[in-house]
């Protein structure tokens, strides 16, 4: 038996698209959707929220993720922002353009740095302390390299080591991060 939680706020723009939830410290989950507004569900409430942030416009919030201090990093179409909560950004990253609108998976590492996945821009990696990003995509001429710039999924397993899955392979990244 599943328990429905209507859209219960004024919101006549709402069109569907839940795509992927977080929950922060507070114990409310961090929905993101295809449109471009990203919502807070209070479970104690059971109330949902619109966050619209003056600083971020146009931009379809994808994937929210916490990290090891309990901020909330959301990938949008545009860029990869770190919310102290629902009001405070803290950094924003901007996404390179061939990355825009294409980002579509994001995972924290062991070292609190961030890896984006894309279709056809490869595999991103944001390197927080630094501030700066690195980029992997397919070379026809390295065999070592990535097979598709298309990332379907990513995980770090148990150990450590980073796994991606592409349209047209599996691979796991020489530990160098």
């Amino acid at each position: 038996q599943f328990l429905h939680y209507p859209i219960n706020i004024r919101d006549t723009t709402y069109e569907g698209g839940f795509l992927t939830l977080s929950e922060d410290t507070l114990g409310r989950f961090w929905l993101g959707t295809l449109t471009n507004k990203l919502y807070i569900f209070d479970k104690k409430q059971k109330k949902f929220k619109i966050i619209q942030n003056p600083e971020v416009k146009d931009e379809q919030y994808y994937f929210p993720e916490n990290d090891k201090d309990g901020y909330i990093w959301i990938l949008t179409s545009k860029s990869l922002i770190q919310f102290k909560d629902e009001h405070t950004i803290l950094s924003r990253y901007i996404l390179p353009e061939y990355f825009l609108g294409a980002a579509q998976r994001l995972i924290q590492d062991p070292n609190a740095d961030f890896w984006i996945g894309s279709l056809g821009g490869g595999l991103g990696f944001l390197n927080v302390a630094k501030r700066k990003f690195l980029f992997y995509r397919n070379d026809p001429l390295n065999p070592f390299s990535l097979s598709n710039n298309d990332i379907g999924s990513i995980l770090i397993d148990i150990e450590g080591n980073l796994w991606v899955g592409t349209y047209f392979g599996f691979h796991r990244l020489m530990k160098s991060y």
